[in-house]
């Protein structure tokens, strides 16, 4: 299970709003306030792994935040094979459920000698650079060769030499806080089928469009 926030993403946004004080961030501030209560899962067996949140109850007075932070940080569910490394994301679209293939994040990460221990777990730091509008942000990967799986949050598969259980991307941070390995029963997960699986054109399309129909993040 990780653990979300965004508190780097945060802080950078609240020292570019010092230049611009006019710039509301309202949206962002509900978020950053939500997304300490939202949980994501990381579930595998031999082949296949699934990604997704785990369910919970906002606390009265606390719906909105919930609300935005969900917005940034679910984009869905994430089926994986192990074997090849091909991906499916799930997601709910205007009460519909809607596939799309994800393709290969071709990323080159800087491999680091610089270690540290999450729990019991030695993990290693490995990095790119991304360009954003507020200039370049560095996103760090801590993986742990000891659980040989590329298997990472999101789409961040197959592209390190060991299980992520710390990822600080542009927006989410995410941190792994309970880990079971060697379950005495394999867990039985249903790789998913569906009639239809969208391009990455019309993925992308629905996404603008959900977005359209979204509240003023301004306000």
């Amino acid at each position: 299970m990780y653990n979300l926030d965004m508190d780097n993403f945060y802080k950078r946004l609240v020292d570019q709003n010092k230049a611009n004080p006019n710039k509301s961030i309202g949206f962002y501030d509900l978020a950053a306030k939500g997304m300490s209560s939202i949980s994501m899962k990381l579930t595998f067996n031999k082949d296949i792994a699934i990604f997704n949140e785990i369910k919970t109850i906002s606390l009265d007075g606390e719906e909105m935040a919930y609300g935005a932070a969900s917005i940034l940080a679910n984009n869905g569910t994430y089926y994986t094979k192990l074997d090849s490394c091909y991906q499916l994301l799930e997601r709910s679209v205007e009460n519909r459920t809607l596939f799309t293939e994800i393709e290969k994040n071709d990323v080159v990460w800087n491999l680091t000698n610089e270690s540290k221990f999450i729990g019991k777990f030695k993990v290693y730091k490995a990095y790119h650079i991304v360009s954003a509008p507020v200039g370049d942000i560095e996103v760090i990967a801590w993986y742990c060769p000891e659980i040989p799986l590329k298997l990472g949050p999101r789409d961040y598969v197959c592209q390190l030499p060991g299980l992520v259980l710390e990822f600080h991307g542009p927006i989410i941070s995410y941190t792994a806080q309970k880990i079971k390995l060697n379950q005495t029963k394999e867990m039985e997960l249903i790789w998913p089928n569906p009639k239809n699986i969208m391009s990455t054109e019309e993925y992308k399309k629905s996404g603008k469009d959900y977005l359209s129909k979204l509240p003023s993040r301004n306000n």
